[in-house]
């Protein structure tokens, strides 16, 4: 059988593609077999695709998935669980070592469980990932005095949480304080969180449960929108026991008359939908384009791309023989995963050569 063709031999943008074309168990299994390996995929990071970094610190276990759900890859903290550490700091070094390993992959953001504020791994390996300034899809915190440090080291660093869940707050007499907010926010016991705090509010998206806010606070609230305030706002969702039909009007209306009721602002700019769920729905009138994002090779790896036909023919070649040669001799130790990449790689460089070959013929046809 002859020797299998080196991966790291195909041109860089190539080997990008390569790299695009595997799943995230794939791509994170491979990037294990060499240093080597592992340093080209990172080169690669920009050219892959975006994930979550799920983090349960309850059962000491990260999920990687795609943003769409579909594609999921689990890591455990300690894989040997006859061999866990005893010690915190130890268990915080090695989940904080999978973390950076993930980061330096893939396009990550981090979303921590409901409940992940229970472990005590919580306030250590989050202040880390802030001092890393690592980005954050969903963040469920529950603040409490022993841990102010941590909070204001969050409310520091906002801009870079998407969406904050701040729980219960153990201690009556704590009262976060924002000096930056996140994109999007989820308070669940949010008798503490006032009418003032909310008018000063610019995230887009604001829930709050087991508010405190009565009717009339409904009429400020809908009036600070319609004079140009929360500018940002798309969406607002408070459940209030208070908010009663007892008569008391909200815009000069019953509040059973508010149902369904569409309303703008005093400049027209915008409208909004008031739903008796005790919810504000706002719709922006503007038209957003998705551009399907496109990566130009500059004349350098277009050069190498053209000039790798050879490369690339043998490339395929090769890993057709090494598949053949599997085929033949099932007793040969090939992973599965091996097997996979050879799949995969076979059809990344048949389409390269079809892509190489129509760009050669448009520039004949462009001198011609």
């Amino acid at each position: 059988m002859s020797s299998p063709f080196s991966l790291l031999r195909l041109p860089r943008l190539v080997l990008f593609k390569v790299f695009k074309s595997l799943d995230i168990g794939e791509k994170i299994k491979l990037s294990f077999c060499s240093e080597r390996t592992s340093a080209q995929i990172n080169d690669a990071r920009l050219y892959s695709q975006k994930v979550i970094v799920g983090l349960d610190m309850i059962n000491q276990e990260i999920r990687v998935h795609s943003e769409n759900d579909e594609d999921t890859f689990d890591i455990f903290i300690c894989p040997d669980f006859e061999r866990t550490p005893s010690s915190n700091t130890q268990l915080v070094s090695i989940a904080l070592t999978r973390y950076t390993h993930l980061l330096k992959m893939f396009q990550c953001k981090i979303s921590t469980r409901f409940n992940s504020h229970c472990s005590d791994l919580y306030q250590p390996t989050i202040s880390k990932l802030f001092d890393l300034q690592v980005k954050f899809k969903n963040l469920c915190i529950r603040p409490k005095d022993s841990e102010n440090l941590l909070w204001n080291q969050i409310s520091r660093n906002m801009e870079l949480v998407e969406r904050l869940v701040i729980m219960s707050i153990v201690d009556t007499g704590f009262r976060p304080v924002f000096t930056s907010w996140p994109q999007k926010i989820s308070i669940r016991y949010s008798a503490w969180f006032t009418l003032e705090s909310l008018l000063a509010c610019p995230c887009t998206t604001i829930q709050l449960v087991q508010s405190h806010l009565e009717n009339k606070d409904f009429d400020k609230i809908f009036k600070n929108w319609k004079a140009g305030g929360f500018p940002n706002l798309e969406r607002l969702e408070i459940y209030s026991q208070n908010i009663t039909n007892n008569g008391d009007h909200v815009l000069g209306m019953n509040w059973s008359d508010l149902d369904g009721m569409v309303i703008q602002t005093d400049d027209g700019s915008k409208k909004a939908t008031i739903e008796l769920g005790h919810c504000i729905k706002i719709a922006k009138e503007e038209t957003v384009n998705f551009e399907r994002e496109t990566v130009i090779p500059t004349n350098e790896e277009d050069q190498t791309m053209i000039e790798s036909h050879e490369l690339l023919s043998m490339a395929c070649v090769k890993y057709e023989e090494e598949k053949n040669a599997r085929d033949k001799e099932p007793n040969l130790r090939y992973t599965t995963m091996q097997m996979s990449l050879i799949g995969h790689l076979c059809d990344v460089v048949r389409k390269e050569l079809d892509e190489l070959k129509r760009a050669e013929e448009q520039k004949k046809r462009i001198k011609n």
